[in-house]
């Protein structure tokens, strides 16, 4: 007599594809805000300061920048999607790798904040 496990392996990856999907979606809506950042900052008229010949460059390079940082948090969002979607490991891995190196370069931005802060709070007037 053999004891049947109750495991239903379909059941814990339909689970786990959901939760990958659900998480790369935020990759989705955080790229869009950074593209609508970039956009609403662009037209805000904040950096009219360096309307100077010198610094035209500024507004290309922020704004710019900004909006292709929303590009590619969206294609890394997209790539974790067709992963889980579609079971293709290439697109995971590449989700993957990504997801760490924005933990490290969130650990790196995190530290050197708090370091600024602290060197900061030290000042005297």
């Amino acid at each position: 007599m053999t004891a049947q496990k109750n495991v239903d392996p379909e059941g814990k990856q339909v689970c786990a594809r959901s939760l990958v999907i659900i998480s790369t979606l935020s990759f989705l809506f955080v790229g869009a805000a950074v593209i609508a950042c970039g956009i609403l900052a662009n037209n805000s008229g904040w950096l009219d300061v360096f309307n100077n010949a010198q610094f035209t460059w500024l507004r290309v390079i922020v704004f710019g920048g900004l909006i292709g940082l929303g590009c590619v948090i969206i294609s890394i969002g997209l790539s974790g999607c067709v992963g889980a979607t579609y079971r293709k490991r290439g697109f995971l891995v590449f989700y993957n790798v990504f997801l760490v190196i924005g933990l490290v370069l969130f650990g790196l931005v995190m530290g050197a904040s708090f370091y600024a802060y602290s060197l900061s709070s030290s000042w005297t007037n």
